[in-house]
């Protein structure tokens, strides 16, 4: 069999570490080529121990991580000419016993991609440090069009949201067949009781080869995790560990404890000193806010325009675009039946008949029709989707008759929704035609981007005449904030990087170009919001998708979503989401 190998390579200190070099031994045995790419700033000294090892070493600027380095290799070789690819990462330890077995056990399986590990969180993938693909895959356009999508992320957290749980479900959605070692739902079933649990997560752990290390080596598992021996996450016992690498003769050497080369760079960010709307200076509300959602080290200050008549609030200092995914987070996937599984489908179905009782419901179906309804008053039906979390409102679309398309930068939707006969768009703005609409859905991405008024400028040229805009974005100003404060989700460190509020909303629409601009408030999705923002405020943190409903305060939240919605006939600009539409003249 004809292989290859790509190996990313990042290290703080600049250096090849022997672990390394162990790793691209171990490789060698079993492919014909090694290409090794590094965003470390590696001395002519340290490019001379590859020597040995790789066909072709490749530097580039520390800019974008693991998947971005694969992507830049993949342009200098011709995939389709192997029979077999390998994408690894230097966040592992090995090869700890022989590679052979787990290839004659993948070559027995008729899989086009294959990993060792899996996990469902986030949703259901393959673990991106060892991947494998196969002829078929390689030399189709879906694997083409995957790699060509993939943008130079900073953050972990959003690369693997974007592109490791997005090419698993990419390929499978193409119809490809994808396969791994050591499945979680057998470790799951056979060794859960071994495995500490980490703080907040009621159900698995998050990182299936930092959890289950112990039983995967007693598996033949030939790599181990260097965050697990670095940092333990999971607070284990790892003398078990340790003890199996040293009766398969591991070099102890190895195992730095110092060994930070695999950490992420971080958020390239600027300051942001004046306000994106009127230009005035900020000062700071919330100060060194803490991304809840990830484990980043960075923080961040809330800062708020000091004119009076604008408020608007900002991330200081501010993340560049293209650091930060616009994909949502989806829910993760566990073995059928399992016990908190069947508890959260029975409260969540009391929690829908509450709210059906109290015709929130129904309100919701309204604030939809109005939605559908505001953007339809144009001549033709011709609608661009900005927000295509899951592709159900183009599908919507396209059953009033219209003709529906969608944007988004999110690899695996937009193959999937291209398969289902919708145009996608992705990248950059200017491709798209002008004129091309008579509505555009911006949904709630105002407040994701770094330059708003850019955004809504390309919308209004987007637009054609008398075309409709319409967005929806949390109120800086609603109820939620006053109470809530610091522990606001509504401004999502670093995801959200703006706040508004009708008022400055609406002056920047006016500034845009548009007219008969119309901004209210809502208080039908204040319990989502409250469920996030008391989370956080209890437990530091904000709510894991995985965490049971009965976790995430839902009854209490539909508390305050009564209280909330009460308050709204008293104070009708204080909703927890402003919604707005706008016409070109």
């Amino acid at each position: 069999m004809k292989r290859m190998a790509i190996y990313a390579h990042f290290d703080a200190q600049n250096e090849i570490k022997p672990y390394v070099l162990h790793t691209l031994e171990g490789l060698r045995a079993h492919c014909q080529q090694i290409h090794f790419i590094s965003t470390a700033q590696l001395a002519e000294s340290e490019r001379i121990k590859l020597a040995n090892t790789c066909n072709e070493v490749i530097l580039r600027e520390n800019r974008g991580l693991d998947f971005s380095m694969w992507q830049q290799a993949l342009r200098s070789v011709d995939a389709s000419f192997w029979d077999e690819l390998l994408l690894l990462n230097s966040s592992v330890y090995g090869p700890v016993t022989a590679l052979q077995p787990i290839f004659e056990i993948a070559d027995k399986e008729p899989w086009d991609f294959w990993g060792l590990t899996d996990s469902f969180d986030i949703d259901y993938h393959l673990q991106s440090y060892f991947m494998a693909f196969r002829a078929d895959l390689l030399g189709s356009e879906t694997f083409a069009e995957f790699w060509r999508g993939v943008l130079p992320y900073q953050s972990k957290h959003q690369v693997i949201r974007s592109y490791e749980v997005g090419l698993t479900q990419y390929f499978l959605e193409a119809g490809f067949q994808g396969g791994v070692i050591y499945p979680y739902e057998y470790l799951y079933q056979r060794h859960a009781s071994r495995v500490r649990w980490p703080k907040n997560s009621l159900l698995h752990p998050t990182n299936t080869a930092v959890a289950y290390a112990e039983p995967l080596l007693e598996l033949g598992m030939p790599f181990v995790k260097v965050d697990l021996l670095r940092n333990n996450p999971l607070k284990m016992d790892l003398a078990p560990v340790r003890e199996f690498l040293a009766r398969a003769n591991y070099p102890d050497d190895f195992i730095l404890p110092e060994l930070s080369g695999t950490d992420s760079p971080g958020l390239q960010t600027f300051p942001q000193e004046t306000c994106e709307i009127c230009g005035f200076p900020g000062q700071i509300l919330h100060k060194s806010r803490r991304d809840a959602l990830a484990d980043a080290k960075e923080s961040w200050d809330i800062v708020r325009c000091r004119n009076a008549r604008c408020r608007l609030l900002w991330m200081d200092p501010m993340p560049v675009e293209h650091e930060i995914d616009w994909s949502s987070i989806g829910t993760p996937l566990l073995p059928r039946g399992h016990v908190y599984q069947r508890t959260q489908k029975t409260l969540r179905m009391f929690y829908k008949r509450m709210l059906r009782r109290m015709k929130l419901r129904a309100q919701r179906e309204d604030q939809c029709r109005c939605e559908l309804g505001s953007a339809s008053e144009g001549t033709a039906p011709r609608v661009l989707d900005m927000d295509c979390l899951d592709g159900e409102r183009l599908r919507v679309f396209r059953n009033m008759g219209w003709v529906a398309e969608g944007y988004t930068d999110n690899v695996w939707m937009s193959g999937a929704m291209s398969r289902d006969g919708f145009t996608m768009f992705s990248g950059d703005l200017e491709n798209i035609p002008l004129g091309r609409y008579q509505a555009i859905v911006l949904g709630n991405r105002i407040q994701q981007v770094q330059h708003p008024r850019q955004l809504l400028q390309a919308c209004h040229s987007l637009l054609g005449p008398g075309g409709t805009l319409h967005l929806e974005t949390p109120n800086a100003s609603g109820l939620s904030h006053h109470y809530f404060g610091r522990n606001w989700q509504g401004m999502d460190v670093p995801r959200h990087r703006y706040a508004f509020n009708p008022r400055n909303l609406a002056a920047l629409l006016e500034q845009v170009g548009f007219e008969r601009i119309s901004v209210s408030t809502t208080p039908v999705h204040a319990e989502v919001l409250a469920q996030e923002s008391r989370y956080l405020q209890r437990r530091g943190c904000s709510w894991p998708c995985h965490i049971p409903f009965s976790e995430r305060g839902g009854l209490t939240a539909l508390a305050y979503q009564i209280l909330v919605l009460l308050l709204h006939r008293w104070f009708p600009g204080r909703g927890d989401t402003c919604i707005a539409t706008a016409r070109k003249a």
